[in-house]
Protein backbone atom coordinates (compact mmCIF):
# COMPACT_ATOMS: atom_id res chain seq x y z
CA UNK A 1 0.00 0.00 0.00
CA UNK A 2 1.30 3.54 -1.21
CA UNK A 3 2.26 6.05 1.89
CA UNK A 4 -0.42 8.32 0.92
CA UNK A 5 -3.21 6.14 1.18
CA UNK A 6 -2.61 5.61 4.86
CA UNK A 7 -3.65 7.36 8.70
CA UNK A 8 -1.95 8.80 11.04
CA UNK A 9 -3.29 10.24 14.44
CA UNK A 10 -0.53 12.16 16.36
CA UNK A 11 -1.19 13.53 19.71
CA UNK A 12 0.49 16.46 21.28
CA UNK A 13 0.51 17.58 17.85
CA UNK A 14 1.05 21.25 18.36
CA UNK A 15 4.47 21.82 18.92
CA UNK A 16 7.43 20.31 19.27
CA UNK A 17 8.33 16.45 18.87
CA UNK A 18 4.90 16.05 18.13
CA UNK A 19 4.71 18.63 15.77
CA UNK A 20 8.29 17.43 14.07
CA UNK A 21 6.43 13.61 13.57
CA UNK A 22 3.35 15.38 11.98
CA UNK A 23 5.48 16.99 9.26
CA UNK A 24 7.67 13.95 8.81
CA UNK A 25 4.86 11.77 8.31
CA UNK A 26 3.23 14.21 5.98
CA UNK A 27 6.17 14.23 3.83
CA UNK A 28 6.11 10.72 3.47
CA UNK A 29 2.52 10.81 2.33
CA UNK A 30 0.11 10.12 5.33
CA UNK A 31 -2.59 11.91 5.68
CA UNK A 32 -2.92 13.49 9.33
CA UNK A 33 -5.14 13.60 12.33
CA UNK A 34 -3.76 15.83 14.78
CA UNK A 35 -4.91 16.19 18.68
CA UNK A 36 -3.83 19.08 20.96
CA UNK A 37 -5.70 20.92 23.82
CA UNK A 38 -4.26 24.25 21.75
CA UNK A 39 -6.59 24.42 18.71
CA UNK A 40 -4.83 27.92 16.90
CA UNK A 41 -1.51 26.30 17.11
CA UNK A 42 -3.11 22.75 15.62
CA UNK A 43 -4.46 24.79 13.04
CA UNK A 44 -1.29 26.13 12.30
CA UNK A 45 0.37 22.73 11.98
CA UNK A 46 -2.39 21.47 10.01
CA UNK A 47 -2.33 24.67 7.29
CA UNK A 48 1.35 23.98 6.99
CA UNK A 49 0.60 19.99 5.76
CA UNK A 50 -1.87 21.62 3.27
CA UNK A 51 0.57 23.66 2.02
CA UNK A 52 2.79 21.09 1.17
CA UNK A 53 0.07 19.16 -0.58
CA UNK A 54 -1.00 17.08 2.48
CA UNK A 55 -4.27 16.02 3.85
CA UNK A 56 -4.75 16.96 7.98
CA UNK A 57 -7.81 17.25 10.44
CA UNK A 58 -7.44 19.20 13.44
CA UNK A 59 -9.28 17.72 16.53
CA UNK A 60 -8.56 19.83 19.75
CA UNK A 61 -8.80 17.42 22.27
CA UNK A 62 -7.75 16.93 26.41
CA UNK A 63 -6.49 13.35 26.40
CA UNK A 64 -7.26 12.83 29.47
CA UNK A 65 -11.05 13.35 28.78
CA UNK A 66 -11.44 10.01 27.60
CA UNK A 67 -14.71 10.70 25.99
CA UNK A 68 -13.49 13.31 23.57
CA UNK A 69 -10.52 10.87 22.79
CA UNK A 70 -13.02 8.37 21.49
CA UNK A 71 -14.59 11.32 19.90
CA UNK A 72 -11.92 12.37 18.21
CA UNK A 73 -10.78 8.62 16.87
CA UNK A 74 -14.17 8.52 15.38
CA UNK A 75 -13.99 12.03 13.32
CA UNK A 76 -10.91 10.54 12.27
CA UNK A 77 -11.78 7.89 10.58
CA UNK A 78 -15.15 9.18 9.61
CA UNK A 79 -12.86 11.24 7.86
CA UNK A 80 -10.14 9.20 6.21
CA UNK A 81 -12.00 6.29 6.43
CA UNK A 82 -9.70 4.18 8.31
CA UNK A 83 -6.29 4.39 10.65
CA UNK A 84 -2.59 2.70 10.35
CA UNK A 85 -0.56 4.86 12.87
CA UNK A 86 -0.89 6.19 16.27
CA UNK A 87 1.57 8.16 18.08
CA UNK A 88 1.07 8.56 21.17
CA UNK A 89 2.96 11.95 21.81
CA UNK A 90 1.36 13.95 24.54
CA UNK A 91 3.21 13.91 28.23
CA UNK A 92 3.53 16.69 30.50
CA UNK A 93 6.33 17.12 33.08
CA UNK A 94 6.00 18.20 36.80
CA UNK A 95 7.24 21.78 37.61
CA UNK A 96 8.51 21.33 40.44
CA UNK A 97 11.21 18.75 42.69
CA UNK A 98 9.07 16.21 44.52
CA UNK A 99 8.70 17.74 47.98
CA UNK A 100 7.43 20.77 46.00
CA UNK A 101 4.93 19.22 43.70
CA UNK A 102 1.11 20.04 44.08
CA UNK A 103 -0.92 16.51 44.50
CA UNK A 104 -3.05 17.83 41.41
CA UNK A 105 0.13 18.38 39.36
CA UNK A 106 0.60 14.54 40.14
CA UNK A 107 -2.35 13.62 38.71
CA UNK A 108 -1.99 15.73 35.65
CA UNK A 109 1.20 14.02 34.82
CA UNK A 110 -0.14 10.76 34.84
CA UNK A 111 -3.56 11.50 33.18
CA UNK A 112 -1.85 12.55 30.37
CA UNK A 113 1.15 11.30 29.90
CA UNK A 114 0.73 7.21 31.45
CA UNK A 115 -3.87 7.55 31.05
CA UNK A 116 -3.58 9.28 27.97
CA UNK A 117 -1.23 6.73 26.20
CA UNK A 118 -3.50 4.11 27.44
CA UNK A 119 -6.90 5.72 26.57
CA UNK A 120 -5.74 6.79 23.15
CA UNK A 121 -4.75 3.53 22.31
CA UNK A 122 -7.40 1.68 23.74
CA UNK A 123 -10.02 3.99 21.70
CA UNK A 124 -7.90 3.35 17.89
CA UNK A 125 -6.67 -0.18 18.60
CA UNK A 126 -10.19 -1.52 16.98
CA UNK A 127 -9.11 0.42 13.80
CA UNK A 128 -5.48 -0.16 13.93
CA UNK A 129 -6.41 -4.05 13.12
CA UNK A 130 -8.37 -3.69 10.89
CA UNK A 131 -5.19 -3.15 9.03
CA UNK A 132 -3.16 -4.40 11.91
CA UNK A 133 -0.03 -5.63 8.36
CA UNK A 134 1.99 -2.30 8.11
CA UNK A 135 0.06 -0.27 11.08
CA UNK A 136 1.44 0.44 14.23
CA UNK A 137 1.38 2.18 18.05
CA UNK A 138 4.29 4.47 18.41
CA UNK A 139 5.00 6.34 21.73
CA UNK A 140 7.14 8.81 22.91
CA UNK A 141 8.44 7.51 25.92
CA UNK A 142 12.08 9.00 27.77
CA UNK A 143 15.02 8.08 28.88
CA UNK A 144 13.28 9.29 31.99
CA UNK A 145 11.53 5.80 31.75
CA UNK A 146 14.57 3.34 32.17
CA UNK A 147 16.39 5.42 34.60
CA UNK A 148 16.32 8.22 37.23
CA UNK A 149 15.81 11.73 36.25
CA UNK A 150 16.41 14.02 39.12
CA UNK A 151 13.46 17.19 39.25
CA UNK A 152 11.09 14.93 37.58
CA UNK A 153 10.11 11.64 39.92
CA UNK A 154 6.03 11.55 38.34
CA UNK A 155 7.16 12.39 34.78
CA UNK A 156 9.72 9.45 35.29
CA UNK A 157 7.37 7.24 36.99
CA UNK A 158 4.43 7.76 34.30
CA UNK A 159 7.16 6.64 31.60
CA UNK A 160 8.13 3.51 33.40
CA UNK A 161 4.42 3.02 32.87
CA UNK A 162 4.07 4.06 29.59
CA UNK A 163 6.80 1.07 28.72
CA UNK A 164 5.74 -1.35 30.90
CA UNK A 165 1.88 -0.98 28.88
CA UNK A 166 3.86 -1.08 25.36
CA UNK A 167 5.56 -4.16 26.20
CA UNK A 168 2.63 -5.93 27.51
CA UNK A 169 0.68 -4.78 24.51
CA UNK A 170 2.66 -5.94 22.03
CA UNK A 171 2.94 -9.63 23.85
CA UNK A 172 -1.39 -9.00 22.93
CA UNK A 173 -1.05 -8.06 19.33
CA UNK A 174 2.05 -9.42 17.71
CA UNK A 175 0.32 -12.68 16.14
CA UNK A 176 -1.64 -9.54 14.13
CA UNK A 177 0.91 -8.32 12.61
CA UNK A 178 0.39 -4.71 14.74
CA UNK A 179 3.82 -3.19 15.83
CA UNK A 180 4.33 -1.29 19.08
CA UNK A 181 7.61 0.76 19.37
CA UNK A 182 8.60 3.11 22.12
CA UNK A 183 10.76 5.75 21.06
CA UNK A 184 13.20 6.69 23.75
CA UNK A 185 14.89 10.00 23.74
CA UNK A 186 17.39 11.92 26.21
CA UNK A 187 17.45 15.54 26.29
CA UNK A 188 15.09 16.85 23.32
CA UNK A 189 15.62 20.94 22.40
CA UNK A 190 11.66 21.66 23.18
CA UNK A 191 10.33 24.67 25.04
CA UNK A 192 9.74 22.38 27.97
CA UNK A 193 13.61 22.01 28.79
CA UNK A 194 14.19 25.34 30.54
CA UNK A 195 16.76 27.96 29.78
CA UNK A 196 17.94 28.48 33.44
CA UNK A 197 19.22 24.81 33.46
CA UNK A 198 22.80 23.42 32.98
CA UNK A 199 22.17 21.68 29.43
CA UNK A 200 23.85 23.33 26.41
CA UNK A 201 20.72 23.06 23.86
CA UNK A 202 23.26 22.88 20.46
CA UNK A 203 24.16 19.35 22.05
CA UNK A 204 20.68 18.26 22.60
CA UNK A 205 18.77 15.93 19.98
CA UNK A 206 16.66 17.89 18.09
CA UNK A 207 12.59 16.99 17.23
CA UNK A 208 13.09 16.06 13.92
CA UNK A 209 15.28 13.47 15.43
CA UNK A 210 12.77 11.66 16.99
CA UNK A 211 10.27 12.22 14.27
CA UNK A 212 13.24 10.27 12.10
CA UNK A 213 13.37 7.50 14.57
CA UNK A 214 9.26 7.11 14.25
CA UNK A 215 9.83 7.13 10.55
CA UNK A 216 12.66 4.16 10.47
CA UNK A 217 10.60 2.30 13.08
CA UNK A 218 7.56 2.30 10.48
CA UNK A 219 9.84 1.30 7.70
CA UNK A 220 11.27 -1.70 9.65
CA UNK A 221 10.75 -5.35 7.97
CA UNK A 222 7.76 -6.95 8.89
CA UNK A 223 9.60 -9.59 10.45
CA UNK A 224 10.57 -7.68 12.84
CA UNK A 225 9.31 -5.01 15.67
CA UNK A 226 11.42 -2.59 16.93
CA UNK A 227 10.25 -2.61 20.10
CA UNK A 228 12.25 0.19 21.94
CA UNK A 229 14.50 2.94 19.86
CA UNK A 230 16.94 4.79 22.57
CA UNK A 231 18.32 8.16 21.30
CA UNK A 232 21.31 9.68 23.36
CA UNK A 233 22.65 12.80 22.19
CA UNK A 234 26.50 12.50 20.48
CA UNK A 235 27.92 14.64 23.00
CA UNK A 236 26.67 15.52 26.52
CA UNK A 237 24.20 17.95 26.47
CA UNK A 238 25.83 19.39 30.14
CA UNK A 239 27.81 22.68 30.35
CA UNK A 240 31.25 21.52 31.78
Amino acid sequence: MAADDKVALVTGASRGIGRAIALALGREGFRLALVARTGPELDEVARELESDGGEALSLACDVTDPEAVALAVRRAVERFSRLDVLVNNAGVVEGQGFRDVQVEEIGRVLDVTLRGTIVATRHALPYLLQHAEGAAVVNVGSLAGRQALRGAAVYSAAKHGVLGFADSLFENVRETGLKVCTILPGFVDTPRVSDATELERSRMISPEDVADAVLWALGASPRTCPTEIVLRPQRSPFRA
